[in-house]
């Protein structure tokens, strides 16, 4: 079980983050990264840190050993919220100002992989999360139906009765 929790400050206008390890309760050193910061999720076994961001780069993904850069691609548009897929093979991207799903398979390094084959969910992404089993990633964005779950082996949306679930 993980004992690091980061933080991330979009207000600030200098260090933008805040990385304490729970056990202690001491503020640890972390990667420099000074640009506004929307997402923050470690993978499932602490060696990495997904950051989501306003401005280019979109994303940015840091080894926890030394906080070194691990090379994400470009992603579409500002990240707002980000999450590894239990397994920590992807990660998934919600970003504003688009209606796209930015997903990164960390094969061969970091690459994006294709649209879902469900299409995008309406309106600017909000949130974004992988089911506990990992078969499953919800995208939360800002028109109905607010939620769009998809199922990660096929790519299809899935299907739920009529909901307008308010995001808050």
């Amino acid at each position: 079980m993980s004992t690091l929790l980061a933080v991330g400050n979009p207000e600030s206008s200098g260090e933008t983050i805040a990385i304490f390890d729970t056990a202690s309760w001491t503020l640890q050193s972390g990667p420099n990264l000074t640009r506004t910061v929307r997402g923050l999720d470690f993978s499932n076994d602490d060696s990495l840190l997904l950051a989501t961001h306003d401005v280019t780069p979109f994303v940015r993904i840091s080894s926890t050993a030394d906080w070194s850069d691990q090379g994400a691609p470009a992603a579409e548009g500002a990240g707002k919220a980000c999450g590894f897929s239990p397994d920590s093979i992807e990660a998934g991207l919600s970003v504003s100002f688009l209606s796209a799903v930015n997903r990164l398979d960390r094969g061969d390094g970091w690459n994006i992989l294709p649209q879902y084959t469900g299409g995008n969910p309406a309106g600017n992404g909000t949130d974004a999360k992988y089911s506990p089993d990992g078969n499953y990633h919800a995208v939360a964005s800002t028109v109905t139906p607010r939620v769009t779950v998809y199922n990660r082996a096929s790519g299809a949306k899935e299907s739920f009765p009529a909901q307008d679930a308010t995001h808050r």
